[in-house]
């Protein structure tokens, strides 16, 4: 019985920590509109890793193909609504960004047919993830 209890327990924390993060793509046959592509021109061969809502104080590390490239601790200007940015070139195999203790892994085949990696940390914590072709405006 108590090995059965102690399982239940295991079973629920692998769950709900396997819940902390979502990974949305957009649609990448997405037609960009022209100040998009002016955007798209500058940053051809380039990645982009933006932070957006509700970080305060959080250590992020990024590191591309093993190699750590980031190490900050950011919070989300509330004036902008965004916290911080990342460029990577896109000849990458794989990046693994760390948000305080929560582990998120991206390959260059999951990305390659887009720009944009927007992060965003929910108020619970929780952590959504966009790869988009689309660019954010801020204000």
């Amino acid at each position: 019985m108590k090995k059965i209890i102690t399982l239940s327990f295991l079973v629920i924390i692998l769950v709900s920590c396997n819940n902390r993060i979502a990974i949305k793509y957009d649609d990448k046959n997405h037609q960009l509109t022209s100040l998009e592509k002016n955007f798209e021109k500058k940053t051809s061969p380039f990645l982009n890793i933006t932070f957006e809502d509700y970080f305060k104080s959080d250590y992020i590390k990024i590191y591309v193909d093993k190699k750590l490239v980031y190490d900050k601790k950011i919070s989300t200007s509330d004036m902008l609504g965004v916290a911080d940015s990342y460029e990577l070139e896109k000849d990458f195999k794989e990046v693994i960004i760390y948000i305080n203790n929560q582990k998120i892994i991206l390959t260059k085949e999951k990305t390659l047919d887009y720009k944009n990696i927007y992060v965003n940390k929910l108020p619970n914590n929780k952590i959504e993830i966009l790869i988009s072709k689309k660019f954010h405006i801020y204000k």
